[in-house]
């Protein structure tokens, strides 16, 4: 279950793909929550027995109770993101439905998955490129070490003391943010190792193999070390912004 969420607005909306009209319920960012029992009672559905199945569907651990306004008072009813409602059109109880409906069904069911298809493979590459910038950036830090002794002597010979012991300072306070970020990126990459993988197949004319790869199963990239890793950017950005700084004055 999902943590409660605040209904600010109740309306009408249209089920996707669909025509049929429906009550919806609005959180404060716009997001549209349907009743599962209105699904049912636009499909011509009996409640009861659908919604007993449907809980048994893995998006039902988003579902909420929320509070839906009706002519006989408010009560709180089963709602799901109307995004999920399309993967309760093929999971119905067929003998139910009627050969028209069941066509509207199909096609419906066909476009919602051809968009969480589209979705899914924007979540893959949106993956392998946040990997491929976590290894630029760790090869980036592999001579860390050399960079620093060259900065160092870029300082004047002549420079006083105290700016020696500024700049020193400062190199300490650079390499902790760049030790910082590289950790971090590790971290991130050894759990993205756990990551089970799934081969999957190109398939050419003729339904002919044509070529094989594996990706990950869940491409999912951890919304709070993300935040982190960002952060960590921004440090090393400020960092190298006052070294360009120290370094004019110093000239």
């Amino acid at each position: 279950m999902e943590e409660y969420v605040s209904i600010v607005r109740q309306g009408v909306t249209t089920l996707p793909y669909l025509d049929d009209e429906v009550p919806a319920l609005y959180t404060a960012d716009n997001k549209p929550y349907i009743p599962a029992f209105a699904v049912c009672h636009a499909l011509g559905l009996p409640v009861a027995p659908h919604i007993r199945k449907w809980r048994n569907m893995l998006l039902w651990i988003t579902a909420q109770k929320l509070p839906l306004k009706t002519k006989s008072g408010t009560r709180n009813v089963w709602c799901l993101l109307i995004s999920e409602v399309p993967f309760l059109y093929g999971n119905v109880i067929w003998r139910y439905v009627s050969s028209e409906r069941r066509q509207q069904l199909h096609e419906a069911a066909k476009k919602g998955m051809h968009l969480a298809h589209e979705a899914y493979q924007h979540m893959q590459r949106e993956y392998h490129e946040y990997r491929q910038s976590l290894f630029t950036f760790l090869r980036g830090c592999a001579d860390i070490e050399q960079r620093w002794e060259h900065e160092w002597h870029l300082l004047p010979s002549d420079a006083s003391n105290d700016t020696k012991q500024a700049f020193h300072t400062l190199l300490q306070e650079g390499q902790s943010c760049y030790h910082d970020a590289a950790a971090l990126a590790r971290e991130i990459l050894q759990e993205q190792a756990t990551n089970p993988l799934i081969d999957a197949l190109i398939i050419g004319g003729e339904n002919k193999v044509v070529d094989s790869f594996s990706m990950p199963l869940f491409p999912v990239i951890d919304t709070e070390k993300r935040g982190q890793f960002a952060l960590s950017l921004l440090a090393l950005a400020a960092w190298h912004r006052h070294m360009a700084s120290f370094s004019q004055e110093c000239q």
